[in-house]
């Protein structure tokens, strides 16, 4: 009788299959170590074999299984790993905040202030602050630079940010912000809807979603100096995205 050891290093753990090893096919190895494991297998996880050379084989369909049956072995152990996640670096970047360089996996570039890139750490708090888009690929830069050089001064003039370059860190009040951005795109618009529904010229201030299409579209208006009908229905048409991704669509359609 063939026994099955199965280690799995993520909790530091062995165990030893009570049945038969020759009896047992790869779903049912799954279940077992689902069972230990104390939840599904994700496409991180792994079966691999050691021989005594050290040569790595992975297990993952019924055949490879039944050729381990065939080793003239009473205990054959099995091991549970996690695929090592590779690191994407972004080349010739720093992080604006942290000071990072290179930027690892996913970069954040804003498009409000200018040459400010941020590592995913730093950029939850900028975030709150200025739309930002995400690189995941150093070589999605390309796609991006035509976008900046001709629309970067546009949009920087909207929310008035300016950029400590000595520091490199943005000088930015967050108060002063959300006002411009409430004043330009919130109350002129809010008291000229109630003034319309006060003197009957609409029959209801509008919706909640129908806001947040206006609002969208009149930026996108000024970012891309475009007449707002423009820019309507493309809004109307990815109304599931963020306003950061629709920038980052419409630079490509509209640039």
């Amino acid at each position: 009788m063939k026994h099955l050891k199965l280690s799995i290093p993520c909790m530091n753990q062995s165990f030893l299959y009570k049945g038969n090893f020759q009896d047992i096919n790869y779903q049912e190895l799954v279940q077992f170590a689902e069972s230990k494991l104390g939840k599904k297998l994700t496409q991180e996880l792994y079966f691999v074999y050691i021989n005594v050379e050290g040569d790595n084989f992975i297990i993952d369909n019924d055949q490879k299984l039944n050729n381990l049956k065939k080793l003239n072995s009473q205990v054959l152990k099995i091991i549970l790993k996690e695929f090592e996640k590779q690191i994407v670096l972004h080349p010739n970047t720093i992080c604006s905040v942290c000071q990072q360089s290179p930027i690892q996996n996913i970069r954040f570039k804003c498009v409000v202030c200018e040459d400010v890139d941020l590592c995913q750490n730093c950029s939850i708090e900028h975030s709150k602050l200025h739309p930002l888009i995400m690189i995941s690929k150093p070589e999605q830069v390309q796609y991006l630079e035509s976008f900046f050089k001709k629309h970067m001064k546009k949009v920087k003039n909207i929310l008035n940010c300016s950029i400590n370059k000595s520091k490199n860190t943005v000088i930015a009040i967050k108060d002063v912000i959300m006002k411009k951005k409430k004043d330009y795109f919130g109350n002129q618009q809010q008291q000229q809807q109630q003034q319309q529904f006060q003197q009957g010229q609409i029959k209801k201030p509008p919706s909640q979603e129908e806001e947040d299409v206006l609002n969208k579209t009149l930026r996108l208006s000024e970012i891309f100096e475009g007449q707002p009908s423009t820019y309507e229905k493309f809004v109307k048409q990815n109304k599931d995205l963020t306003f950061e991704e629709l920038v980052e669509v419409a630079s490509e359609q509209f640039a």
